[in-house]
């Protein structure tokens, strides 16, 4: 037992090195996944969410699983993951075996244990709570083939010693993008012909603002801004669809125009790289023209 926690000590570290080269794009965040995986056997390792609100989560950012698994999973088992009310609201940061959210003898009576886990080969997990946002939880987590929860254990131990350095990881993004993405689409370029500039993620919240956009939103005629810094359109049509564009789930359409008080409103919805989608999460464009 001592020799494997010396061993997962050490594997927690050179996890760390990973988590920061993907920062930095000196590593990927695939090549962490795959690191990770050689934790625990037949290990596949998972970054994925969870909506306790409308049960739906994915299993897209993974090392380990085929497309069927991660299309099936999004479909229909997301919703009756039996983990998942506990996962939903046990503490940020602390890594934990599967028994832990629930017994084991109850885990394989269920749908989701009898027709998709135990048919991928696997048998248990170890998880960790990253962030919670709103009832979406950002979790991280190794499937496993091994049932037993004392081995398993180490394995989550390193999952907490990794959990800050995710954590840094999932505010760099979010802070990062804040800070750049007004300056990468050229503000300058629309404030010149009196065009506005919204940039809003997740819960319709702005990430970014242009200066005629500013002027726009003060007038409130079309868009109004909520003291907690959230915006809504004045036109119910319009603001259901901005915030259909911002959940995780949407994949219809990536640009939608309407005209709302005499301001022609055109949103756009930002394609991303899979992990940088996990990270920062939906993004919209809110272009502006009086």
């Amino acid at each position: 037992m001592v020799a494997t926690m010396i061993r997962a000590e050490f594997h927690a570290d050179y996890l760390i090195d990973l988590i920061y080269a993907a920062v930095l794009k000196e590593a990927s965040w695939s090549d962490f996944l795959s690191e990770l995986s050689k934790s625990i056997p037949d290990g596949r390792s998972l970054l994925f969410y969870h909506d306790a609100t409308t049960g739906h989560g994915t299993w897209e950012l993974n090392h380990g699983l085929d497309d069927t698994t991660v299309r099936n999973y999004a479909d229909y088992y997301c919703r009756i993951n039996p983990w998942m009310p506990k996962a939903s609201v046990r503490k940020i940061g602390l890594g934990v075996v599967a028994e832990q959210m629930l017994p084991a003898v109850d885990f394989r009576k269920t749908e989701f244990y009898n027709d998709f886990f135990r048919p991928i080969g696997e048998e248990s997990a170890v998880g960790l709570t990253i962030v919670r946002e709103e009832g979406r939880s950002f979790l991280l987590s190794i499937l496993t083939s091994r049932g037993d929860p004392e081995r398993n254990k180490p394995v989550a131990d390193q999952l907490t010693a990794i959990a800050p350095h995710l954590h840094r990881a999932f505010r760099n993004y979010r802070i990062g993008t804040k800070r750049s993405q007004i300056a990468e689409i050229g503000s300058s370029i629309f404030d010149a012909i009196d065009a506005g500039l919204l940039i809003v993620g997740e819960g319709a919240a702005v990430k970014s603002v242009s200066e005629c956009g500013s002027r726009i939103v003060e007038t409130g005629t079309c868009v109004r801004r909520t003291p907690l810094g959230r915006i809504r359109i004045c036109s119910p049509e319009a603001d259901a669809m901005l915030r259909r564009m911002l959940d995780r789930s949407f994949v219809a359409h990536k640009a939608w125009g309407a005209v709302v008080n005499e301001v022609k409103l055109t949103f756009i919805q930002v394609r991303k790289d899979r992990f940088s989608a996990y990270f920062e999460g939906p993004t919209v464009v809110v272009l502006l023209e009086p």
